[in-house]
């Protein structure tokens, strides 16, 4: 499972980019909560789903996840943006560098 979150500096260069679930996390929620018991588990995860371009270490693209007391999950990632130079060089199926196109 994967999330998209978009970007953009002075309203007019941005950045489209995918975040991920872990596979396991995705699996006890899936498991354990009743809002998704009804669907199975879900039938593509983070090696069979073609949005980091097959990429072996996947940690770059992952949410940081912390458990809370009360249950709750707190998920986070830092996203650095770089103005100037090159446009995004990360491998993917897509993904727009500063005023590029979107992701696919």
């Amino acid at each position: 499972m994967h999330v998209h979150f978009q970007a953009q500096i002075d309203d007019s260069s941005w950045i489209v980019s995918q975040l991920l679930w872990d596979d396991a996390m995705v699996a006890e929620v899936f498991a354990a909560h009743a809002e998704y018991q009804g669907f199975g588990q879900p039938d593509t995860t983070n090696d069979t789903d073609n949005v980091i371009g097959g990429e072996d270490d996947k940690s770059p693209y992952l949410f940081d996840v912390q458990r809370m007391p009360d249950g709750a999950m707190l998920a986070s990632k830092t996203i650095t943006i770089r103005s100037g130079g090159p446009g995004c060089t990360a491998a993917g199926s897509g993904g727009g560098g500063p005023g590029g196109p979107p992701g696919g």
